[in-house]
């Protein structure tokens, strides 16, 4: 395990420094040393590296590993492997209550309130669909419901954006697809610590979370409240997607690409789970932001493109095998 976790932190900064020469305008390795050791604010490689390209890494990094850390919990909370925050409108959730405070004048540039936009609307929907999901009968009614959800904020978000005199929430639907391309150094900081503090909550709470491999009733036989434990965890992860949602906008099947593929190494206790999963999934929106800024000239393509490219032919395989485990 510790070969692993050394394997995928030496990737992750590899892939970072890699990252920093890629773009509409390609730094050198001479260019690039010269503005790591001397920083020059006035400089054309000074201001690329410093004010674009290093913040944007970073924030890929932290994004990606939020993400799939968030996404693991879902699909432990909800105890189902499809449960993207993409999917279930728990992201959506998020773009819809940032875009709700610009519609209605409430912020111009105003992140910290649209921030707690997004962490409302992402909260109620966690709380929705955990309502929803225990009061029904129906297999897969996650799916159902979340699918409804999702269609729901969706289309609330195109009338929104589309009717709103804001020029902000008018190119809302840019972000529809996720994209880096507006990230700062003030979009790092709030990031940062909520997305660190979130993930340390749940690393530090994973035991407790590894109970939900067992059933309600046998978890209240160990005197453990297990709706207890799947709000604590899912208000945790909502908050990462919020803090990842308010600045990058709705990147999907991050969720479903990474604990899937840890899961797959044989790889379920959260502690494990969930330190894999961060890293693999900085790893990978940091690979797809580099692509999708350098793939095609100046052109500036949506991160989640490349995501989808990877993700559609895994779901369909996850859902393939399910088909075939269950007829067998």
């Amino acid at each position: 395990m510790k070969r692993v976790l050394l394997s995928l932190i030496v990737a992750n900064i590899s892939l970072f420094f890699i990252s920093l020469f890629f773009g509409s305008y390609d730094l050198t390795p001479k260019e690039l040393f010269n503005s790591l050791y001397n920083i020059d604010k006035t400089a054309q490689e000074n201001i690329v590296l410093w004010q674009i390209r290093i913040p944007r890494a970073l924030i890929a990094v932290l994004a990606g590993a939020g993400l799939a850390v968030a996404s693991g919990i879902f699909q432990s909370t909800f105890r189902n492997r499809l449960a993207d925050p993409g999917f279930v409108g728990i992201a959506p959730a998020a773009a819809f209550g940032g875009l709700l405070a610009l519609n209605f004048g409430f912020i111009s540039n105003d992140y910290a309130l649209s921030l707690l936009f997004a962490l409302f609307f992402t909260c109620i929907t966690v709380l929705a669909l955990f309502t929803l999901e225990r009061h029904s009968h129906v297999s897969n009614s996650l799916l159902i419901f979340g699918i409804a959800i999702n269609s729901l904020y969706t289309a609330l978000i195109a009338v929104f954006a589309q009717s709103s005199s804001n020029p902000q929430a008018r190119s809302f639907l840019s972000l529809s697809m996720g994209s880096l391309a507006t990230v700062t150094w003030q979009d790092f900081y709030p990031i940062a610590g909520g997305v660190l503090l979130a993930i340390a909550f749940l690393i530090f709470n994973a035991k407790r979370i590894d109970l939900l491999y067992l059933s309600d009733l046998e978890i209240r036989t160990l005197k453990v409240k297990p709706n207890r434990i799947k709000i604590e965890a899912g208000i945790a992860a909502g908050a990462i997607i919020a803090f990842a949602t308010t600045s990058l906008g709705v990147i999907s099947f991050i969720g479903l690409l990474v604990p899937n593929i840890v899961k797959a190494c044989g790889i379920y206790l959260h502690r494990y789970l969930l330190l894999l999963s961060a890293l693999v999934g900085a790893l990978l929106l940091l690979l797809a932001d580099t692509l999708a800024r350098s793939l095609i000239g100046n052109l500036e393509l949506p991160v989640s493109i490349f995501l989808v490219v990877m993700g559609v032919p895994f779901l369909i395989g996850l859902l393939l095998r399910k088909k075939e485990v269950q007829s067998g």
